[in-house]
């Protein structure tokens, strides 16, 4: 096969269809932009200097709102993600089995043997 037939075709596509392919390629890309230059600016913890960092690197580097999202916000969104409760809740190792266990637990969810004497203060206190 004739490897110049894609020239051929290349040169048979109207110019008009690659316009509607640009202006669509590009309204989109503005939205896309425009999103993440909101979300770096209301999501941003305004204490550090990060926020401004990242709006440096959306607004002037090219694909820059590409970089924020797959760097930044999916790692953000990651860590907010997981509940508050989970995040303040003390797990232990039950000595048994290893299950992952609240430490205020009793009695092993997936074994069911006893973590701690029904009489024993915790250490903290």
């Amino acid at each position: 096969m004739n490897p110049l037939w894609l020239i051929g075709y290349i040169r048979n596509v109207a110019p008009s269809d690659v316009l509607v392919l640009l202006v669509l390629f590009g309204g989109f890309y503005t939205a896309f932009w425009i999103w993440m230059i909101a979300d770096c600016a209301l999501n941003e913890r305004p204490d550090c200097h990060l926020r401004l960092l990242w709006l440096l690197v959306i607004l002037f580097v090219p694909f820059g709102s590409v970089i924020y999202y797959f760097v930044r916000k999916r790692s953000r969104g990651e860590v907010e993600s997981v509940p508050e409760v989970l995040r303040s809740t003390q797990w232990v190792a039950c000595p048994h089995c290893g299950a992952s266990v609240e430490e205020s637990t009793r009695k092993c969810p997936v074994c069911g043997e006893r973590l701690r004497p029904l009489g024993s203060v915790s250490s903290d206190d």
